[in-house]
């Protein structure tokens, strides 16, 4: 499908998500979004590839016993085929979720991202692409409204980041512009196989019911184009919080007042940052708290009103 592999070059060009220089370490579950991906880089502009060398990772997560290590052996078959140097690593995230008292969901991303930093650290890696599509983009969107969010969250997934705020690794979506059918549509035509994760269709899992359930009751009974708006207003949220962070962090410099490094505590110019306009005041508490290394998933919308009302 030529349309599909000019449209991902497109995005790459687009969003700088590498250039000709850069390893490549693309993460590959086995999945049909992670075999796509790791088809159309692979035979993107091949005379001359838009990256130096590419890279597979895999991490066996265990959660699914026999599946988890079939999954494995699947892409290590995939790796060979392609001819592209494997980092594999297994762990067993059930027994994490458990010590650390959170979900598995939670855990795996956890453990995943970890484990993508270190695989890129050891190959030199300096960009991980992952497979995240369109409609991942739509459910993560509508997920985060349900469960209450700001316009950060509605904003929905990033084409391109840092894979954590002092990472010098960037984490890249060359799919995000593609719509699940697509890729589908892709790998029937190209003839290449791929797994299924039974989890996903799980309906006890909310982003499960939302994808299985909620979007297509959505689709057929108020907006047929349910998916696409809400990629529109992801998209147009980005451009908004984008300007707003732009605007924060020239305005943190001003009502910052300690400068030393390393940063173990953070005072701010009380008289500069209330003379602020109110949406800003909330995204400076925020950058001090990333500054802070506090995990932003420990705050609510209502602690960032108790931290101003007591200013």
């Amino acid at each position: 499908m030529l349309q599909l592999r000019k449209q991902v070059a497109g995005v790459i060009r687009e969003y700088d998500l590498f250039s000709a220089n850069d390893r490549v370490l693309i993460g590959v579950s086995g999945g049909p979004d992670s075999v796509a991906l790791l088809s159309l880089i692979h035979n993107t502009s091949r005379t001359n590839p838009p990256y130096s060398e590419i890279f597979i990772a895999h991490l066996n997560h265990s959660i699914r016993g026999a599946e988890s290590d079939e999954d494995e052996r699947f892409v290590t078959a995939l790796a060979e085929r392609y001819g592209v140097p494997l980092i594999t690593e297994k762990r067993d995230i059930v027994e994490i979720a458990r010590e650390r008292k959170i979900s598995l969901e939670e855990a795996a991303r956890d453990e995943r991202y970890k484990f993508f930093e270190s695989a890129a650290e050891k190959v030199g890696a300096s960009v991980i692409a992952v497979g995240h599509n369109a409609d991942d983009n739509a459910e993560t969107i509508l997920h985060r409204i349900i469960r209450g969010t700001g316009i950060t969250g509605v904003s929905g997934i990033r084409p391109k980041r840092k894979l954590t705020s002092i990472s010098a690794v960037s984490l890249v979506r060359p799919l995000l512009f593609t719509w699940r059918k697509d890729i589908t549509a892709y790998l029937e035509e190209e003839d290449l196989s791929y797994r299924i994760d039974s989890t996903n269709i799980e309906t006890d899992k909310l982003r499960n019911r939302i994808r299985l359930e909620l979007i297509p009751h959505l689709e057929e009974n108020y907006n047929a184009k349910i998916k696409k708006s809400l990629a529109t207003l992801g998209e147009t949220a980005l451009q908004n919080s984008d300007y707003l962070e732009e605007k924060t962090k020239a305005l943190f410099e001003d009502v910052l007042v300690n400068r030393e490094t390393p940063i173990e505590t953070i005072t701010l110019d009380i008289n500069k940052l209330k003379g602020s306009p109110q949406i800003l005041q909330q995204m400076i508490i925020k950058e001090a708290i990333v500054r802070l290394d506090i995990p932003l998933k420990k705050l609510s919308n209502r602690n960032y009103k108790d931290i101003l009302n007591t200013l």
